[in-house]
């Protein structure tokens, strides 16, 4: 599985310390772009590939389309889609890691699959990388930081994990 990340997903898990366990779940890409937007100290210890876009005119082309995502979101899903097209021969799954709604209706629209946090925390539960009680501290500091999450699904994993 090759995971790769926009920022908010990582900015997330960044509070709560978690980046490094991403690596447990698959390859880990993220393009300079998203990384540019990451101000939060990384940890020594995160593994990741890092995809450069030498030119930016491909994501200048896409923006002028679609105005919504940010060009670090759409460099992600630009990311993604070439990932995509390299692993089609490959038994891979591509999925990008996004909390951004317009970036998410593109995957969508596009037949990328994408999940966010509440998704990677649910697999570091359930891969026993986090405790139930591990989980519950960590989304309740995400949630602190002002993440928006989706209050439904929220309530369900602090109802299971605290």
């Amino acid at each position: 599985m090759i995971l790769v990340l926009d920022a908010s997903v990582l900015i997330d898990l960044c509070h709560c310390e978690l980046e490094s366990l991403l690596a447990r779940l698959g390859k880990i890409v993220i393009t300079d772009l998203v990384l540019n937007e990451v101000k939060h100290p990384l940890s020594p210890r995160f593994e990741y590939d890092l995809f450069i876009f030498e030119d930016i005119s491909e994501i200048i082309s896409f923006r002028m389309i679609h105005r919504k995502p940010s060009v670090p979101d759409i460099s992600a899903y630009l990311c993604a889609q070439s990932l995509i097209t390299q692993t089609k021969q490959e038994v891979c799954t591509v999925i990008l890691l996004t909390g951004d709604k317009n970036l998410r209706k593109l995957c969508k629209n596009s037949g990328i699959l994408c999940h966010g946090v509440l998704w990677v925390l649910d697999q570091f539960v359930s891969r026993g990388l986090l405790s139930l009680e591990e989980a519950c501290k960590d989304l309740q500091e995400i949630l602190k930081e002002g993440s928006w999450l989706p209050k439904g699904e929220i309530k369900k994993r602090l109802k299971e994990w605290c």
